[in-house]
Formats: structure tokens, sequence, C-alpha cells
């Protein structure tokens, strides 16, 4: 005759798997994210590098995309969008488009319009201060809600980057920053910032 397992023994069986999945499952989300958060925060190490080395060939960042409707595409990273006769590139293989929390990445350069002249290839009709005060120029990757809601940072994502850069979650301060435009969301992960 088969020996069978018991109701109860079945019982416990279930329970003990219950109680592991309940344990181990949150572990497993955890670093999913950390995963995510990893691999932008790499992904921006690499468009800081490529932007310096750009800068350092051209004397000037690659022009904006943010604000003139190139969201998600090359800025000349890739290919000397620019056509600058002293663009040595390409600083990177392939330009990253989508971000490891959807939306996409983009290249913000921008200006206060009373510096246009300054910076060329700036967008020109930025406007905004900090809380470490008003901004003459500002440049770095960004991360767009683009289409709106389709960017999902969680909170706990953004504190850690945002502590990872910055030393200290402080939200507007420093380099990683979080910016509304009207139904849009924007972190950002500046590179340079220079005030008036």
């Amino acid at each position: 005759m088969k020996k069978a397992f018991t109701l109860v023994e079945l019982l416990i069986v279930i329970a003990v798997v219950g109680v592991l999945m309940a344990v181990l499952l949150p572990n497993a989300f955890k670093s999913v994210e950390k995963a995510k958060v990893a691999k932008l925060e790499s992904d921006m190490a690499t468009l800081k590098t490529a932007a310096l080395v750009y800068y350092s060939d051209t004397g000037r960042f690659p022009p904006d995309k943010a604000f003139s409707n190139g969201v998600g595409q090359d800025p000349g990273f890739v290919t000397n969008v620019a056509h600058d006769p002293n663009w040595d590139g390409p600083y990177l293989d392939r330009w990253q488009e989508n971000t490891p929390f959807g939306g996409k990445y983009t290249w913000a350069y921008a200006c206060s319009p009373q510096f246009a002249a300054k910076y060329p290839g700036a967008y020109a009709g930025y406007s905004w201060s900090d809380d470490d005060g008003k901004l003459e120029v500002w440049c770095g990757s960004a991360l767009w809600d683009s289409p709106a809601g389709s960017l999902k940072l969680p909170q706990s994502a953004i504190e850690k980057i945002d502590r990872d850069v910055d030393g200290e979650v402080n939200g507007n301060k420093g380099y990683f920053q979080y910016v509304k435009y009207s139904s849009k969301e924007c972190w950002t992960m500046m590179l340079y910032k220079k005030y008036y």
C-alpha cells in the first residue's frame, strides 16, 4: 500500500512555503530596484564622461535636446549633429534612449535668456533658480516622463540616487534635482551649473 500525505502535513508544507515567500519576495523586489538604480547611475556616469570629453574636443557642450523637442534623441555623442569640425567622436557606442524606470533619457543644456550668446547650443528660454541660487547655465542628463506617466521612479529610488550623487537627500539642491513642467516630470542629473 502506498503511503500518502495527510491533510495536516500538506497544510504545514503550504504554510512553510507561504512564510518563505513572504520573507523572500520583498527582498527580490528590492534587488530589482537596486539593480535599476545602479544601471541609472552607471548610465549617468557614462553620459558625464562623454560630455566632458565632448567639451574637451569642441570647447562646448552638446546642443540641448530637452527643450527643443528632442527628448530621447542623441545630442551629438554618437553622431556629429552640430557639424562641429572639432568633434572627434563618437563619445558613446550608442545613445541609451530608455531609462531603467521607463521614460526617456535626454540631454538638457539651458541658460537664462540674457546669457544666450555666451552658450552656443543652449536653450535660451530657461529661467529657474534652485535652492543654491539663480542659475545662469546648466547642463546634464535628464530623465523625462515622456510620454507623461511613463517614468515610474519610486520615492525610495529617488532618495537612493540623491544620496549617492549629493551625499544626502536634499531634493532641489545639489546635482540631482526634481523639476515638474506642467504635466510632465523630470529628474535631472546636473553635470555643470553656474550662477549669476
